[in-house]
């Protein structure tokens, strides 16, 4: 097994890579830095992967600062040029918002929130292309078989879940809104 923490200046990347049961090795990547460090940190090590045959076979993103998901909007924004194709097999992703079909995003903006709009579009690109879990990653998670690797998450309870999709509502016309 191989832990690798990636040097994302003050962001959290890293990328476990292990042999599974089935003798072919597997990659679980978690966070993935600021939008800068994607280039010069991630892209390489995706396209290493690639040349290898080999996949992301889950990608963890813990919460929704920069930090955190940048790197991932990056590599959405490359898969949408065509410069990449999608190499993640699954997600583990809480949505940052109780999502609503009939609700619109306020067109006038007091303040850009960086951080919940990047979430939105994680969001939005795992909607489109199926790859949203149909249930939340919560403390009600069971450990998980991923290939032979014992993989368990540490995530909140749904109530805390939804107490922090409270603080987003979508449909106000300040994103900085609090309730």
């Amino acid at each position: 097994m191989e832990i690798r923490f990636y040097k994302a200046e003050c962001g959290d990347a890293a990328r476990i890579r292990f042999l599974g049961t089935d003798q072919k090795f597997h990659n679980i990547f978690i966070d993935s830095g600021h939008e800068r460090t994607f280039r010069p940190i991630l892209l390489e090590e995706i396209l290493n992967l690639k040349k290898k045959a080999e996949s992301i076979d889950l990608w963890i993103l813990s919460n929704i600062n920069d930090d955190h998901i940048g790197g991932v909007i990056k590599y959405l924004d490359l898969i949408k040029s065509g410069e990449l194709e999608d190499v993640v097999n699954q997600w583990y992703y809480n949505v940052p918002r109780f999502f609503n079909i009939t609700a619109q995003t306020p067109k006038n903006k007091i303040s850009s929130a960086s951080s919940i709009n990047q979430g939105d579009k994680i969001y939005e690109y795992l909607r489109t292309n199926k790859k949203l879990l149909e249930k939340d990653i919560t403390s009600e998670l069971q450990t998980r078989n991923l290939f032979g690797l014992k993989l368990t998450v540490l995530t909140p309870s749904s109530a805390k879940l939804n107490k922090l999709r409270k603080k987003y509502p979508i449909d106000s016309p300040n994103e900085l809104e609090r309730q």
